[in-house]
């Protein structure tokens, strides 16, 4: 079955509508609640065929992953796909950062530039991040090998 991909963004926009709306501002959704398409879709937007909706939601979930939009948690109470773009809770006490290695500068919006290490590195089996140590402007790492590291963006005036 080929699918069509506006047949995929719909159901990716309704995750992530989801997950912008969690209440703990983590941006995430039960993974369990994405494959069963317990979310919100307009009727007239949705696939009537169950066994296509549940190959299109399976199909979703996946380029989701791969494109690193969403990253795939495992958590005591189920897998979760996490959206660090709808991240919406800051680290507001968050320190200067202590034996900053690199510091980079870029002008304009930054928010979209900044989820996407976290993705990565949460994907790339040397580090491991909870949900907890994770917002908008900062995340935590804990090192396979031992150790910290961290991410902080700092927003001047201006963009």
């Amino acid at each position: 079955m080929l699918i069509p991909q506006e047949l995929v963004d719909t159901d990716t926009s309704a995750m992530v509508n989801v997950a912008k709306e969690e209440p703990d501002g983590l941006g995430s959704l039960a993974e369990e609640i994405a494959l069963a398409g317990k979310f919100f879709v307009p009727k007239e937007q949705k696939v009537a065929d169950p066994s296509q909706e549940r190959l299109l939601l399976h199909a979703t979930v996946e380029e989701l992953v791969r494109h690193d939009l969403a990253l795939r948690e495992n958590a005591d109470d189920g897998r979760y796909l996490v959206f660090p773009s709808q991240f919406n809770r800051d680290y507001e006490d968050a320190p200067e950062p202590k034996g900053k290695a690199v510091a980079l500068t870029f002008n304009g919006p930054v928010q979209s530039l900044n989820s996407t290490p976290a993705v990565r590195l949460g994907h790339d089996g040397l580090f491991t991040n909870g949900r907890q140590e994770t917002w908008r402007n900062a995340a935590v790492f804990t090192a396979k090998a031992g150790g910290n590291c961290g991410r902080f963006l700092q927003e001047f005036e201006g963009g």
